[in-house]
């Protein structure tokens, strides 16, 4: 089977999973982020190129993940910004690649719309954005979870 890798604004059907998908991995982290947030923020990613969300289907359009370039991500580091955020691929699919080639696509969005950076946090590990060319930047604790905050200031991953 094989898996491409489209921009949310040509597959908006996926909209409502995708939204759930997102309220039930990270609701309890942004509190009070709410399921019609996550729907809200997904609809506006259907309006350009910024912001804007990627995901992975099947050959048969089930959907396998997704990745997200964003203004903000969190209100306590409004000082840094854009991020890659929403980084999530169905257990299933995990260990194929379907992540990197997310987050390839979500810099080589940010490449087009000219930033020099791009910014993520995360409450894991991480040594697969490390693998990327990510750098770790700082450590700090949002009312969910502690989370490292990593840069990618250069864009030295060769996309394709």
């Amino acid at each position: 089977m094989s898996v491409r890798i489209d921009s949310l604004n040509n597959v908006p059907e996926h909209v409502e999973r995708l939204a759930r998908w997102h309220h039930s991995e990270w609701g309890e982290l942004m509190a009070p982020w709410s399921l019609d947030d996550a729907r809200r923020e997904l609809q506006a990613h259907l309006d350009g190129e910024f912001p804007a969300t990627f995901v992975a289907l099947s050959d048969s359009n089930e959907l396998l993940g997704s990745a997200s370039l964003i203004a903000e991500d969190a209100p306590e580091l409004n000082e840094y910004g854009p991020w890659l955020a929403s980084v999530i691929v169905q257990p299933a699919w995990r260990g194929r690649g379907l992540g990197r080639r997310l987050i390839e696509a979500v810099i080589e969005r940010a490449r087009l719309c000219h930033f020099e950076k791009l910014y993520l946090f995360t409450d894991g590990s991480g040594r697969l954005y490390e693998s990327l060319g990510w750098e770790p930047l700082e450590r700090r604790v949002l009312p969910g979870a502690a989370v490292a905050i990593m840069v990618k200031p250069r864009w030295a991953v060769e996309v394709g």
